[in-house]
Parts: structure tokens; C-alpha cells; sequence
């Protein structure tokens, strides 16, 4: 009985404020208090009048609240929007990493200060944390949700503000025309995964990383976001792992060395395998049309992880939903792939990984906020398929599962055989060419540098200098012909 009381209430609660006029932008998905208390705010301040809360961090960024967000910034509503970190533990009952915001509103405010990632409150007096975004501002960075975009610090504001004033994003480009998908989800479709045991207990012959009976393949690797990286889909692998540690949501895996992956016959092992007719069925629907595809990692944070941005080619295999798969919408097999290839060369990239990390909250990379990336226009990357595909080839194409990536693109010799030395340069020389790109300076690309200290600790850690940080830098220099051959562009276009 107290049970059908209690959920009574909440119905009731639930209709009063979705059905009304008072909460139309704030009354949606999952009803919040604090988005709720925002909005009865907005009602309650005249013309000269002031209100302050403290809400979730997470308002004011969620797509689910996009409506709400939008609704503020369009109609001046947002006086001051300052967001802590609960490091110090001003809120004991939460934990350190939750982040909350002081708001402040009015009936109609001229302008807009901001501050992220504050940890005290001096820090909202002349400091570089706290700035002006205007609404146009606000709104060409997150044209599709219209929610706010997060700065450490004026600098990181100024530079994402001339990128996107220069530059169109990735939902609104009709020419890079790729399609976001998602493959299996691991709860609602378990009962489609199959183990190591199961199928070598039924007398499967495993053969590289398929399961065979007789001549044909009867089950299919299935990839989680986890086992790749950057041009890199053989990065970790489940080969010897106990079966009691195999599986949990921090299950363990080994990172093969240079060695295993100078054999272009080898094959990561994964925790779990599909059938034939699972992988089929998957590809229709999902509509897939090659036998290799562009994907990354869902699962990333700006703290922990060394790159954000973390994607490769791989080739016929199943995917879970933590391995998204940006798919290439064309006729043209060949388009396809190069379309693919030169969008890899630009996500993977230092610069990119700098746009992306400003964009970035939550723990998952989703949808929204790929979409809403900066991208060069597709034309102009093209001018520079001949320096970007090899590169990007060379580092993808690494074991014959990636065959049918390098026919695509004409590419008819054996695998190139890994050289971690000669790669390191690789990555080094594409993240040049994209910087050039998206027109960004010198002195720019090397404060963006600085922005990726796991990888500055590691470089300082074997080589006792950021190594990566002074060859792209030693690069920009050398590779100063992209800015010409931009500028003959320019020039061949307007004439």
C-alpha cells in the first residue's frame, strides 16, 4: 500500500509540473529539482531583480536540458554561471570529483560571465579562469543542443572561438557525410556473446581470432573500445588472461609488444565472440557496407586518459557499443575509404584532441558531441590526400585483417610491417598537416601541446624531454610548404 502511495505522488508530482506553464523547458526526460527550481526562477525576478542557486554543473551542459539552456542564453536570462570543482570538500555527503555551479539570474542581463573548473572563490576576481561569452559565442560552438561549452581559462575560449568562426562543424558538413553507429549492446544483447570456453568446448578450431568449424567461420571477434588505439586495432588483448579475470567491468588485458605486432598474421584475442548470422544481421542493419570500418572508443575523461580522441581502422569484425563506428555515406568504394582515412588522419591529431577535450564532458564520447566538432572543409583536406592517405595507410595497415581497407584505396602490396620509430614520425607529420588545417599558429599549437600531460610525463619519463611535443614543433618549422600550398589554394579559388 505505501508503495502504490508513493508512486501515486510521484505521478501527481509529475503531471503538475510537465503539464503546466510554469516548467515547459525544464520539465523534460527524467524530472531533476534543479533544473526545475531554475526555470521557476526565471519567473520570479522583475525587471531589476537578481536571483542565485546552486545547481549540477551538468545543467547547463546535458543535450538533455539543450531546450532549457538554449532558452536562457536567447532571452539574457543568465547573469553569471561559475562552476567548482568539490575538491576541497565544501560539500562533505558528495564526492571530491562532483562539480557544482552558482548561478545567477536576472529578468535581462547585456552580458555573460563565465568560469569552469574554479576551485576557490578568489579565482572569480581577475582571474584568466573567468570571462564574457556572448550568445552568438555560446551558440556557434553548440549550434545543434545549444548548451554551454566549458574553458579552463580565456586563453582556451579565445582560441576555440576563432577555430569555430573559422571553420564549419561535423554535424552541418555535407561532404564528410558520416553516420554515427553503434553495435552490441553488452546487457541487453548477452544473450548473443559467446566465450572462449563455450566455443572451444563445442570443438570450434580457433584461427587467429575466428572461430572455425571445418573451413568456415562460425563466430566473430567481437571489439571493445578498450583493445584499440590510435591507428591501432591489435592494441590490447585478452590472450592468457584467467578466465576469473576476464570478465567485470575492469576485466584486465595485455598490451602485445613491437614484436608480436611485427607478425602481420597476428590477431588480438577478444573476451567474447558473435555468430556468423549475429555479424551478418548487424551489418545490414546497421548497414555497413565494407568489410573494414572506422571506429574509437566511446569510454575516454580529459584526467586519466593520454588522448581523447582515440580511433583506427579495423577490419571484419563485430563491435560493442563502447567501439562506435563512424560510417562513410557513399556509393564509391574508393571514396569511402579515402573519406575515411583522411577524417581518421584529422581526429587523431593532437589538434583535434585539444578542440575535442574543450568540448568534452561526462565519461563517454557520444554523438553530440562529435557532431558539434569544428572540420575542415572536406575540399581543402583533399588537396592533401596524397601527403595524408600514405600516412595514414601505412600506420592502419599493419595485418592482413586490414586488407580490404588498403584494396579500397589501390593499395595492392602486403602489410606494412611495424616500425614504432618510424610511426612516432607519422602521427608527428599528420598532426603538422592538420594544424595547418585548421590555420592554427605556432605559438597556439605549442600551448595546446601542454595540454596533454600523461603523455609529457611519459615522454619525460624515458626520454627525459617532451620528445613528442619538440618534434611536432621542429616539424612546423620544416613543413611550412602546407601554408603555401593553402595559400595557393586560396588564391587558384578566387581567381
Amino acid at each position: 500500500m505505501s508503495w502504490i502511495d508513493a508512486n501515486s505522488s510521484v505521478d501527481r508530482q509529475k503531471n503538475f509540473f510537465s503539464k503546466g506553464e510554469r516548467y515547459i523547458y525544464s520539465a523534460v526526460g527524467e524530472l531533476n529539482l534543479y533544473p526545475l527550481f531554475v526555470e521557476n526562477n526565471t519567473h520570479l525576478n522583475n525587471k531589476d531583480g537578481r536571483s542565485g542557486l546552486i545547481i549540477k554543473s551538468g545543467m547547463l551542459q546535458s543535450p538533455t536540458w539543450a531546450g532549457f539552456t538554449q532558452y536562457l542564453l536567447e532571452n539574457h536570462k543568465i547573469v553569471s554561471a561559475f562552476d567548482y570543482r568539490n575538491w576541497n570538500g565544501w560539500f562533505p555527503a558528495i564526492g571530491y570529483h562532483e562539480r557544482f555551479t552558482l548561478i545567477t539570474l536576472a529578468a535581462f542581463s547585456e552580458k555573460m560571465r563565465f568560469g569552469f573548473y574554479l576551485d576557490t572563490p578568489e579565482e572569480t576576481i581577475g582571474s584568466d579562469k573567468v570571462f564574457d561569452m556572448s550568445v552568438a559565442e555560446c551558440l556557434k560552438m553548440n549550434p545543434i543542443t545549444k548548451n554551454i561549452a566549458t574553458f579552463s581559462n580565456k586563453i582556451d575560449k579565445e582560441i576555440l572561438s576563432d577555430i569555430y568562426s573559422k571553420h564549419n562543424i561535423l554535424g552541418f558538413s555535407k561532404h564528410w557525410n558520416y553516420r554515427y553507429s553503434t553495435g552490441l549492446h553488452m546487457s541487453l544483447e548477452a544473450n548473443a556473446l559467446r566465450t572462449f570456453e563455450e566455443l572451444n568446448g563445442n570443438g570450434l578450431d580457433l584461427i587467429n581470432n575466428f572461430f572455425y568449424e571445418h573451413d568456415s567461420i562460425t563466430n566473430y571477434p567481437l571489439l571493445e573500445g578498450k583493445l584499440i588505439h590510435q591507428y591501432d586495432h591489435r592494441f590490447a588483448t585478452f590472450a592468457g588472461i584467467p578466465k576469473e579475470k576476464r570478465f567485470g567491468i575492469k576485466a584486465a588485458t595485455i598490451n602485445p609488444g613491437d614484436e608480436d605486432k611485427r607478425d602481420v598474421d597476428f590477431e588480438i584475442i577478444p573476451r567474447y565472440w558473435v555468430s556468423e548470422e549475429y555479424h551478418h544481421n548487424d551489418k545490414e542493419k546497421r548497414r555497413i557496407p565494407d568489410n573494414w570500418v572506422l571506429t574509437f572508443r566511446d569510454t575516454t575523461n580529459v584526467i586519466s586518459n593520454f588522448r581523447t580522441f582515440v580511433a583506427c581502422i579495423a577490419g571484419e569484425t563485430a563491435f560493442n557499443y563502447k567501439a562506435p563506428n563512424l560510417i562513410i555515406e557513399e556509393k564509391d568504394s574508393k571514396t569511402r575509404a579515402e573519406k575515411a582515412a583522411l577524417l581518421l588522419a584529422i581526429i587523431n591529431s593532437f589538434p583535434f584532441d585539444f578542440i575535442t577535450r574543450m568540448k568534452f564532458y561526462g565519461a563517454n564520447l557520444i554523438k553530440s558531441i562529435i557532431d558539434q566538432l569544428p572540420i575542415v572543409d572536406y575540399e581543402l583536406v583533399y588537396r592533401f590526400k596524397d601527403e595524408l592517405i600514405p600516412r595514414v595507410l601505412k600506420l592502419s595497415y599493419t595485418s592482413n585483417s586490414v586488407k580490404s581497407f588498403a584494396e579500397a584505396l589501390d593499395y595492392s602490396n602486403g602489410p606494412f610491417k611495424w616500425d614504432s620509430n618510424e610511426r612516432f614520425v607519422l602521427k608527428c607529420e599528420l598532426d603538422v598537416i592538420v594544424a595547418y588545417l585548421f590555420q592554427i599558429d605556432k605559438k597556439t599549437l605549442e600551448y595546446m601541446l601542454e595540454y596533454f600531460p600523461i603523455v609529457k610525463q611519459r615522454d619525460l619519463d624515458k626520454y627525459g624531454t617532451y620528445r613528442t611535443k619538440e618534434t611536432i614543433l621542429k616539424l612546423f618549422d620544416e613543413m611550412d610548404w602546407v601554408k603555401e600550398e593553402m595559400e595557393k589554394t586560396k588564391t587558384e579559388k578566387f581567381s
